[in-house]
């Protein structure tokens, strides 16, 4: 991935804030991600008429302050369960894996742009805060955009039976449009592309004014 650097007229300002962040605000901040992919998983499972999306609501309610109590991790046991019975995330000869992990490629490329955009350093994560990953930033704020792509990955594959060929050109054309997917934003439809941007500037102004409820995600368009 390339991106120009120091594109944003604050650079500087911008990324001495992101570097100053205190623990606090990153924690409150990461609840209120976390709740949000729960309500888009759980909006998810509406949208494909499947089961378990009141779980998914209450365990969005439950999210602490850095979700301490990793309800992430058990609503994905829960979500993935329900979405596509007997389904591991980590079988990488599934097609519907190979779908997945290209829309999340495709929306994390996205959201990494949109935060350089907005003269953010995307190295300096919330929660991901790996040595060895130069967009640690971009996979805290990607988090809700994961369900939009889980609905073109399940449209795509269907519930049958899992597929282990590889993508066709169809298929990756298909997933690459996921940024194309409408979402809402506060009162706005706009594309995942647009919802990318915002949440990158609602993200500066969360970290200049310490609110963690400044912080706008995407949401599922009512249909």
């Amino acid at each position: 991935m390339s991106l120009p650097f120091h594109r944003h007229f604050r650079q500087g300002e911008i990324a001495q804030t992101q570097a100053a962040m205190g623990a606090p605000l990153k924690k409150r901040m990461w609840q209120k991600i976390v709740r949000a992919k729960l309500l888009n998983q759980a909006a998810a499972l509406n949208a494909l008429g499947r089961d378990g999306a009141e779980a998914l609501k209450a365990m969005a309610a439950r999210v602490g302050s850095g979700d301490p109590d990793n309800m992430e991790a058990r609503a994905a046991r829960h979500y993935w369960a329900r979405l596509w019975p007997e389904f591991r995330r980590e079988d990488e000869g599934d097609k519907r894996n190979m779908l997945l992990n290209y829309g999340y490629a495709v929306a994390r490329s996205g959201v990494a742009r949109a935060l350089v955009a907005a003269g953010l350093i995307p190295a300096f994560g919330l929660m991901h805060a790996s040595a060895t990953n130069a967009f640690n930033l971009a996979d805290d704020i990607v988090e809700p955009f994961r369900p939009f792509a889980d609905v073109l990955a399940w449209r795509t594959a269907g519930e049958g039976a899992p597929s282990r060929e590889a993508l066709s050109l169809d298929e990756r054309r298909t997933m690459a449009g996921i940024l194309l997917a409408e979402a809402r934003m506060g009162e706005d439809k706009v594309t995942l592309l647009v919802a990318a941007e915002r949440s990158a500037e609602a993200l500066t102004r969360a970290m200049e004014s310490g609110a963690a409820d400044a912080l706008i995600l995407p949401s599922f368009a009512a249909p």
